[in-house]
C-alpha cells in the first residue's frame, strides 16, 4: 500500500514492488472499452478517496465534484449520505454517470445530480452553492497555469460560509524529470469480458506539459487483433506553484498531506479555506 506521510517527511517507494505505474491517469474522455485500463491506472490512489470522505464529514452539506467523470467518487459520497453535484465537460462520461446512478437504490440515487460545464471556462454559479468543492484525481492538471489563480478564486463564489476546497494531484520530482523526461511502460490489462489488452504507454514531459500516449492492442470477438491510440495532455503542477496560486486566489492551506505512490512520484492532497 502507499505510505501516508505528513508534509515534510517524504519517502520514495519502488512502484515495481506494487505493480503500480503512478501518474498515468487520463483527463481526456475515453470510450467504455478503455474503462478497465483507466481503472487500473488509478490503482496507486486507492486510499485517496478516504481523505475526501474525511473532509466531507467535517463540513457536511452538498458536495461539488468537479471533473466527476463516471462518478467514481460521487457514487461513494452519495452512499455515505452526502448530496453531490457532479460536473464534467464530457457529455459521454456524464451519460455513463447517469446510467450508473439509475442502477443505484432510490435512497442513494436521488442524492446525485449531474451538471455539464467546462469547469475551466464556464460560470459554475448555475450549479449552486456548496459546503465543499472537490477536484479529485488529475482535474487540477487540466487548468492552464496562467489562469489557475483566477479559476481558484472563482471557486470561492460557489462556496457556502464555513466550506472548504479539497483537491489532489500527482507531483513528480523535478530532478528526476530532468534526467528522465520520456518514460515507457508495457502493461497487460484484464478486461471485463475476460480478455486482455496489451498497452504500451509513453509519457513525455516538456516545458511544463505532460503528454501521455496509450497504444492498446486487444483481441476482438472475431479473433482478430485491434489497435487504437489515445492521448491525454496535462499541465505539470508543483506544490510551490500551487501554493502561490492558492494565495493569490485568497485561499489558505489548512491541510497538506503527501502519499508516496512510486519512485519520485507523490500524490498531494490539500484542503483549503477562504482567507478572512
Amino acid at each position: 500500500m502507499p505510505r501516508f506521510v505528513e508534509e515534510g517527511f517524504g519517502c520514495d517507494d519502488d512502484a515495481a514492488l506494487y505493480g503500480w505505474v503512478p501518474g498515468l491517469e487520463s483527463i481526456a474522455p475515453y470510450p467504455p472499452r478503455d474503462a478497465s485500463m483507466h481503472e487500473f491506472l488509478l490503482g496507486p490512489y486507492a486510499r485517496i478517496p478516504t481523505y475526501y470522505m474525511a473532509a466531507a464529514r467535517l463540513v457536511g452539506g452538498t458536495i461539488l465534484d468537479l471533473g466527476c467523470g463516471d462518478g467514481r467518487l460521487a457514487v461513494r459520497l452519495a452512499r455515505e449520505g452526502f448530496a453531490v453535484v457532479g460536473v464534467d465537460r464530457d457529455t459521454a462520461v456524464l451519460h455513463r454517470l447517469q446510467a450508473r446512478r439509475e442502477r443505484l437504490p432510490w435512497a442513494t440515487r436521488w442524492r446525485i445530480a449531474v451538471h455539464r460545464a467546462d469547469y475551466a471556462e464556464d460560470d459554475l454559479a448555475a450549479a449552486g452553492r456548496f459546503s465543499m468543492v472537490m477536484m479529485a484525481g488529475a482535474t487540477l492538471t487540466a487548468i492552464p497555469p496562467e489562469v489557475r489563480a483566477a479559476f481558484l478564486k472563482g471557486l470561492r463564489g460557489v462556496l457556502e460560509p464555513g466550506g472548504c476546497l479539497a483537491l489532489d494531484y500527482c507531483e513528480h520530482d523535478a530532478a528526476r524529470l530532468a534526467l528522465d523526461p520520456v518514460r515507457k511502460f508495457n502493461l497487460t490489462i484484464e478486461r471485463r469480458n475476460g480478455l486482455s489488452s496489451l498497452v504500451s504507454v509513453t509519457q513525455r514531459f516538456a516545458d511544463g506539459i505532460e503528454q501521455i500516449v496509450y497504444d492498446s492492442s486487444e483481441l476482438g470477438s472475431d479473433g482478430g487483433m485491434r489497435r487504437h491510440l489515445s492521448t491525454t495532455t496535462k499541465y505539470v503542477v508543483s506544490e510551490r506553484d500551487l501554493r502561490s496560486s492558492l494565495a493569490a486566489a485568497g485561499w489558505r492551506v489548512e491541510r497538506n498531506l503527501r502519499t508516496s505512490v512510486g519512485a519520485g512520484v507523490h500524490n498531494r492532497f490539500t484542503v483549503c479555506r477562504p482567507r478572512d
